[in-house]
């Protein structure tokens, strides 16, 4: 069609534009645009009404010689359909937008028909158009407001179902990049060591390497509280950094939006990038804002019931606890009664063999050995009902290597079969004793091995390194203290995905975990930090994204104490100390009762004995005879041993009096103290015995 009309002369064109336009011109010029183009290219009219919108003079519009309209719509690609249409003769109509003079975008809702001559062959080009430039922004606003709305849905939708933090922001990130149509989202935490600094915690539509690329320094401005918005990254010197990685991306325009604690204070950032340039609106930057609130709000929210929830599971856990602790109270009392008898007879019967009798000595030794195991297992079974650590279980010094093996068999049935322990101990397999009683390295090494169950969901190898080290300086990962001397050191080495940076640095946070609600069954690092600080003692973690987690507690390292069966006849073979002391003993067990008054009669004491408190104190207010020392039972009918004891102190001021026990909530050495009195927990060896009754004399 344009190959027939191409030497149309434009003089023949112009005559016949103006024929038409001369009839309408006076209508149409105070509501319409119109100009007409050759088909040459020439622009060879143009009303005062497009000269007014555009911000052209009349003579720009017509010496812009090729081009439809002034910013180059006749050689713009996008507009195929239009220059079909009127090539072959027919109308089109359609909205074009193209650029003011200032360079403001515009829009035309535009009928563009062919002019024909009298012998119907196309002459040119003539376009009528209305202004729709307010309607167009506000639909373009309204189309920003509205991908803001679903991004204030998502945010308030995932609140209300969500219960683990972490899967929480990453819904969010994929909510707004798939539903939003945002390019890219992500979400920064700050780094506890920084406050300038964020780790990337959640992220959407983001690849490896650009990830890597942003660390979120100073992209909330010089005030990291404040919303931001960069209008263009190419512009904008906060984006020198990582500006091609995000061009790459088909980034132009980015929103920060800062994450704000119960004081106010930003901790995090919600960053969202848009394709084009200032493609933010007023009312989305407000919209945004409140996903913000919602989410800053919503994440306290979430964190209080999940630190409730969590609260609740240990109120539950301890209500099952106390429980079992009352039963297992119960028999731990009576069992230890018996235990007393059997390794007391059979350490008394040691004492009595003759030298030839090696075979005798060597039965009743494993009979001796097998009530320590009894003895340990008991102890093992009371770990589990404590709440805090009772430092008369045991001596403060323990053997780690030992202790260790102990309380991981007990611990393994916690583990699922698909999990392997492996306990690698001191290359000289030498005792290593540390200074921490048993109930705190027990709570130490099942929280250590819970969290590593967790971690490696339930499979793999969890490899225990027990060695002695010595430090020169090193820095412990919880109280940051530096540290140097002689340590045991416990090694947990884990599989599994492993903690990333930003998450490292608030493990020894209260209640902090990683696992989700329905997982988390430990009580965590802080309690291991906790228990090892009370011994004196530091840790050190080091970990990473897909390399699993090493945790090293260090704890003072003590000198080796053993006493031995042999030892312990020797040093009781020496105790004339005890001779003529005149003493009371009270235990409603009448074989333990026996026991101890032959035992004191061994070492030269004057005994009584009797199996009923109530009938010793009546022998006390009856007679006016005077002891040196009571030995007394705790748990027994009507009058306690603690009773019992201070009854006795108000009768004799100056007496030495000795409470055990085999098991009871009521005392321990801390509250015998207080009162004045001595304590020791059952099973006691004879030499135990020995030593707390010359402390308590003296």
């Amino acid at each position: 069609m344009r190959d027939k009309t191409e030497n149309v002369p434009i003089d023949s064109t112009q005559e016949l534009f103006q024929q038409y336009a001369s009839q309408f011109s006076s209508i149409l010029d105070q509501h319409a645009i119109i100009f007409s183009l050759d088909l040459a290219g020439n622009n060879i009219y143009a009303n005062a009404k497009y000269s007014e919108i555009s911000g052209y003079e009349p003579q720009e519009l017509i010496a812009n010689i090729g081009h439809m309209l002034p910013m180059g719509i006749h050689a713009n690609d996008s507009c195929p359909e239009m220059w079909e249409t009127i090539s072959c003769g027919r109308t089109w109509k359609g909205i074009i937008q193209d650029k003011k003079k200032g360079g403001e975008a515009y829009w035309l809702k535009s009928t563009v028909s062919p002019l024909k001559g009298e012998d119907n062959i196309i002459k040119g080009y003539i376009l009528i158009g209305t202004d729709i430039t307010d309607l167009e922004l506000s639909r373009i606003e309204h189309d920003k407001s509205l991908r803001a709305l679903k991004a204030l849905s998502a945010v308030n939708r995932l609140l209300t179902h969500s219960e683990v933090e972490k899967q929480l922001l990453i819904d969010l990130c994929n909510a707004l990049v798939q539903s939003a149509k945002y390019r890219l989202a992500c979400i920064g935490y700050k780094r506890r060591d920084s406050g300038e600094t964020f780790d990337l915690v959640a992220s959407s539509g983001f690849d490896e390497e650009y990830s890597q690329k942003i660390t979120f320094h100073g992209i909330c401005g010089e005030q990291d509280d404040s919303l931001q918005v960069v209008n263009d990254v190419l512009a904008d010197p906060v984006c020198i950094q990582w500006r091609d990685a995000a061009l790459r991306h088909g980034c132009r325009s980015i929103i920060a939006l800062p994450l704000k604690d119960d004081n106010n204070d930003s901790y995090g950032v919600l960053l969202c990038y848009a394709v084009e340039p200032n493609d933010f609106g007023v009312r989305e930057i407000e919209i945004m804002g409140e996903v913000a609130e919602d989410l800053s709000f919503g994440l306290r929210h979430l964190r209080t019931m999940n630190d409730k929830r969590r609260i609740e599971r240990q109120l539950r856990q301890a209500q099952k606890m106390e429980a079992i602790g009352q039963l297992t109270s119960g028999i731990a009392h009576d069992f230890n009664n018996i235990l007393v008898g059997i390794m007391g007879y059979t350490d008394l019967a040691i004492n009595k063999l003759e030298p030839e009798q090696e075979k005798l000595h060597r039965f009743l030794s494993e009979v001796y050995q097998a009530g320590e195991r009894a003895r340990d297992l008991i102890s093992q079974m009371l770990l589990f009902t404590r709440t805090d650590s009772l430092t008369d279980l045991d001596d403060n010094t323990i053997e780690v290597v030992t202790a260790s093996n102990s309380i991981l068999k007990i611990v393994h049935g916690s583990l699922p079969s698909s999990m392997e322990i492996h306990v690698q101990k001191p290359p000289d397999n030498k005792p290593l004793f540390c200074y921490m009683d048993l109930v705190s390295l027990q709570k130490v090494l099942t929280n250590l091995l819970i969290n590593a169950r967790d971690a490696a969901n339930g499979e793999g190898e969890v490899i225990v390194n027990l060695y002695p080290k010595t430090i020169h300086s090193a820095q412990c990962d919880s109280c940051r203290e530096s540290f140097s001397g002689e340590y045991a050191v416990i090694e947990i080495i884990t599989q599994g995905a492993g903690i990333d940076e930003g998450l490292l640095n608030s493990s020894s946070d209260s209640l902090f975990t990683t696992n989700e609600s329905s997982k988390d069954s430990g009580l965590g690092l802080v309690t291991v930090y906790r228990l090892v600080h009370q011994a004196i003692g530091h840790i050190k973690v080091s970990s990473g994204p897909q390399q699993g987690a090493r945790v090293s507690v260090y704890l003072r390292r003590a000198e080796e104490t053993i006493v031995s069966p042999e030892e312990n006849i020797k040093k009781i073979n020496n105790g004339d100390i005890f001779n003529g002391l005149r003493v009371m003993v009270v235990d409603d067990e009448a074989s333990l009762a026996g026991f101890l008054e032959y035992l004191l009669s061994m070492w030269g004491m004057e005994v009584i004995s009797f199996v009923s408190s109530e009938e010793a104190w009546q022998h006390m207010e009856a007679e006016s005879e005077r002891f040196d020392l009571i030995i007394t039972d705790q748990t027994m009918t009507k009058i306690t041993g603690l009773e019992l004891a201070q009854r006795i102190q108000r009768l004799q001021p100056d007496v030495a009096i000795l409470v055990t026990s085999g098991y009871s909530d009521k005392v321990n050495s801390e509250i015998a103290a207080q009162k004045n009195i001595g304590f020791i927990r059952k099973p006691f060896t004879p030499h135990e015995l020995q030593d707390t009754l010359i402390a308590i004399l003296r």
